[in-house]
């Protein structure tokens, strides 16, 4: 029966025997280690406890999926891999696909196994069984406990992902990705205006007083915290200690550790001696003060914070911020004048029929810039990567002139655009479906992400400790 199968085919079944045979035995001491200890607490989801046994159950399912996807299956929760390797995907997902009470029926588990394994039509069993025994290593009954989340996880997608992409949008979108332009511009530069701004203690006192509110700061908190090496003995022994600690003394004399504190801290600021995470500072602001959090692991270490102090939103004093305050007045000024510079521009530009831009540069002596054709979404040379911006130009017609001064980052800009490749009709039919399938990977993949983060969210997964890699199912 085997030979009967395409060679495409063969080589795919028999490139996963072989890889799964040195996989597992790579693994061997991973899998004696979670043999020893699969009982041992290393994280949550929902309401209950999550083991060494139950984290490997992901691991495994995303080394079946890898395999399984040899096979063409078609299926996302196999296909997904991008989205689905993050630390507890399928746990999540499965989590969130029992919430939504998904059920999947033997008969499917049945028809989606003979459809991977059927040669001209015909359900192969004698190949079934040799990918069961020599590739993945797995009595039936398992396989198809596994095939049964796989299809739970595609249910769940199909119930919550709905991806509508009409014919004009897609067409829109091939014309974003396909269309060229190139533009000449002239920039008169905020900088060369410097010298002449002045700004008094009365006109800053004003501007505090009018607009004080674009000064509001966010909230902010103090966090203390410790950082445990995670081979540390004792993590297991903190762990256990955690639902009853009152603060990070006791847990830093069992680690025999230091205790260290932040400063005050936005939500998205780095945290001294830990750096940018968001994770953290999401659990910081999330916490009660003087409440512990749960362990991160992050880098090799465990992470356990507490908050100490917390700060509401507020407005701060005109002293704490005359220097923004200066900032933003000097930048309207700078601003107003090369606006006031460009509207002598346009005075000329509106006398001519067919306005030379190059010219009129030249007669004010501001510099004049042409750039090589580009994209949409592509960064413009010169002005940078603004989508504003491009679709201002994208608007225009050959030779047009946009008629008002754009205020970036650098300075003031007149635009006109020199050329535009014209839509290609044919060339869209034809790539079409191609691009169709393009697009709805691309959006599926995004939908997918925020439907794993969301599931994340709900269950509150948090896993205290990585499992070790290649982890086996239990």
């Amino acid at each position: 029966m085997f030979n009967k199968i395409s060679n495409k085919v063969k080589k795919r079944i028999l490139w996963a025997v072989a890889t799964i045979i040195i996989f597992t035995f790579v693994l061997g001491g991973a899998v004696t280690y979670l043999t020893r200890e699969k009982n041992r607490t290393i994280g949550k989801i929902g309401k209950q406890k999550l083991t060494l046994s139950d984290a490997s159950y992901y691991a495994k399912m995303s080394q079946l999926a890898q395999f399984l996807s040899l096979l063409n299956t078609k299926m996302p929760a196999i296909d997904s891999l991008d989205t689905l390797k993050n630390p507890g995907g399928y746990l999540v997902l499965l989590w969130k696909a029992n919430q939504e009470k998904i059920k999947v029926s033997d008969e499917e588990v049945v028809t989606t196994i003979k459809t991977w394994f059927s040669s001209k039509g015909k359900f192969d069993i004698e190949t079934y069984n040799r990918f069961l025994e020599y590739g993945i290593r797995m009595q039936p009954r398992i396989f198809e406990e596994y095939i049964t989340d796989f299809l739970k996880i595609d249910k769940l997608f199909k119930k919550l992902i709905k991806i509508d992409i009409s014919d004009d949008t897609l067409k829109e979108m091939y014309r974003k990705d396909s269309q060229e332009a190139k533009i000449a511009y002239v920039i008169i530069p905020y900088k060369q205006f410097t010298d002449s701004i002045t700004t008094t203690d009365s006109e800053i006192e004003k501007f505090y007083k009018e607009k004080s509110p674009i000064f509001k700061e966010e909230p902010k908190v103090r966090i203390a915290y410790l950082i445990i090496p995670t081979e540390n003995e004792k993590i297991t022994e903190i762990n256990d200690l955690l639902p009853t600690a009152k603060s990070l003394e006791k847990l830093a004399s069992t680690v025999s550790l230091d205790i260290k504190k932040s400063d005050l801290i936005g939500i998205r600021d780095p945290i001294k001696g830990i750096g940018w995470q968001p994770s953290i500072n999401k659990a910081a602001f999330s916490l009660k003060k003087d409440e512990i959090s749960e362990p991160f692991n992050i880098d090799q270490n465990t992470i356990i914070i507490q908050k100490i102090e917390e700060k509401d939103s507020f407005i701060p004093k005109l002293e704490d911020v005359k220097d923004k305050v200066k900032e933003k007045i000097q930048t309207q000024k700078l601003q107003e004048k090369a606006k006031n510079a460009m509207d002598v521009l346009f005075e000329d530009i509106k006398k001519q029929e067919s306005p030379d831009l190059k010219k009129i540069a030249k007669k004010h002596k501001v510099d004049f810039k042409e750039t090589k054709y580009f994209r949409y979404n592509d960064y413009i040379e010169g002005v940078g990567l603004d989508r504003g911006v491009s679709a201002m130009i994208f608007s225009l017609e050959k030779d047009e002139i946009y008629p008002e001064t754009i205020l970036l980052l650098k300075g003031a800009y007149i635009i006109q655009l020199k050329d535009k490749t014209i839509f290609d009709e044919e060339g869209f039919k034809e790539k079409r479906q191609g691009y169709f399938d393009f697009i709805y990977k691309r959006q599926m993949f995004a939908e997918e992400t925020n439907l794993l983060n969301r599931a994340k969210e709900e269950s509150g997964f948090h896993l205290y400790q990585q499992p070790p890699t290649g982890a086996v199912a239990k």
